[in-house]
C-alpha cells in the first residue's frame, strides 16, 4: 500500500514538473512587453502556488526547484538559471513563511511571491554588475510583480475551488501586502524620477568596473566586445543612446528605450555590462570615479 502511494505521489510530481516547465517554455515564447531585467508573466507560478495548497510545502519546493533546473538547461542558460533561482527561493520561502502564518489568503500570498521574485531576481544582478542603481528597477517591477500575483492568485483560487470545493475569499491582509510593495515601488520611482537630471556623459560599466565614456552629444556607433566574442553595440544619436545590436539570448537590452538623462540606464546582464547617464559638468574624473 506504502509502495503504491509513494508511486501515486511521484507520478503527480512529475505532472506538476512537466506542467510548469511547459508553462516556462511557453512564457519564453511571448514577446516582453515592458523591457525591464527580471520582467516576467510568472504563469509557472500557477503551478508552485497550486502545489504548495494542495499537496504541501515539500511538493512545491520540490516543482519548484526541477523546474528552475529544467528550464535553465533547456533554453534559458546559466545566468537566467541563477536568476530564477534567486528568485524563485524568495518567492517559494516567502509565501510559505505567509502561508504558515496565515498573513493574508491565497491572493496575498501570491501576490507577495511575484513581487518577491522580482526582489530576488535583481538583488543578484546587482551583485553581478557590482551596482546598487540597478535596484532603481523595483520601481516598476514591484508593482508589476503585484499585478501578475493577483492574475496568478485568482487563476489558482479557481483551480483549488474545482478541486477541493473551497472558495478562497480575498481579505483585509491581502490588501496590506499589496498595497505595502505598491507603495515600496512608487516610493522608489518617484525617487528615481526626482532626482533625474540634463545628461551629458554616457558611461559603461563592465563587471562593475569603468569600462569607458563618450559625449551624448556625438552622435556614434560603438561595439563594445567582450569576451567569448559577446558584445553590445551602442548608438549615440541626438542626445540619447541605446543598444542597437548584442549576443546576448534574451536581447533584452536591445529592446529597452533610449536614456537621456541622469538616472537611467540599460543593463545587459548575460554580458555583465551596463550603461547609465551622467550630468555634463561631471565628466572626466569625477564620472570615472563612479
Amino acid at each position: 500500500m506504502q509502495e503504491r502511494q509513494y508511486g501515486k505521489n511521484l507520478a503527480i510530481r512529475g505532472m506538476l514538473v512537466a506542467l510548469a516547465f511547459i508553462f516556462s517554455y511557453l512564457e519564453s515564447l511571448f514577446p516582453v512587453l515592458i523591457p525591464v531585467p527580471g520582467i516576467k508573466l510568472g504563469l509557472a507560478n500557477l503551478v508552485i502556488l497550486v502545489s504548495i495548497y494542495l499537496l504541501g510545502e515539500r511538493t512545491g519546493f520540490f516543482v519548484s526547484l526541477i523546474r528552475i533546473l529544467l528550464s535553465g538547461l533547456s533554453f534559458s542558460g546559466l545566468f537566467s538559471m541563477v536568476y530564477s533561482l534567486a528568485g524563485g527561493l524568495l518567492s517559494f520561502f516567502g509565501m510559505v513563511f505567509l502561508k504558515r502564518r496565515k498573513w493574508g489568503s491565497l491572493y496575498g500570498v501570491s501576490m507577495a511571491g511575484g513581487a518577491l521574485h522580482n526582489v530576488g531576481q535583481i538583488a543578484v544582478a546587482a551583485l553581478v554588475l557590482r551596482s546598487r542603481y540597478i535596484f532603481s528597477y523595483l520601481g516598476i517591477l514591484l508593482p508589476v510583480g503585484v499585478l501578475t500575483g493577483f492574475l496568478i492568485g485568482v487563476a489558482a483560487s479557481r483551480i483549488l475551488r474545482s478541486l477541493k470545493g473551497r472558495q478562497e475569499l480575498f481579505c483585509k491582509l491581502d490588501g496590506i501586502l499589496a498595497g505595502g510593495f505598491l507603495f515600496l515601488g512608487v516610493l522608489v520611482l518617484g525617487g528615481v524620477q526626482a532626482a533625474k537630471q540634463d545628461g551629458g556623459v554616457v558611461l559603461v560599466r563592465k563587471d562593475g568596473t569603468f569600462y569607458q565614456e563618450y559625449s551624448l552629444f556625438e552622435n556614434g556607433v560603438y561595439r563594445l566586445d567582450w569576451e567569448n566574442e559577446s558584445y553590445n553595440v551602442l548608438v549615440i544619436q541626438d542626445g540619447k543612446v541605446f543598444v542597437s545590436d548584442a549576443s546576448c539570448p534574451d536581447r533584452l537590452c536591445v529592446h529597452e528605450r533610449a536614456i537621456s538623462r541622469t538616472q537611467e540606464r540599460i543593463v545587459c546582464l548575460p554580458n555583465r555590462m551596463e550603461v547609465w547617464i551622467e550630468a555634463a559638468e561631471e565628466m572626466g574624473l569625477d564620472a570615472i570615479a563612479e
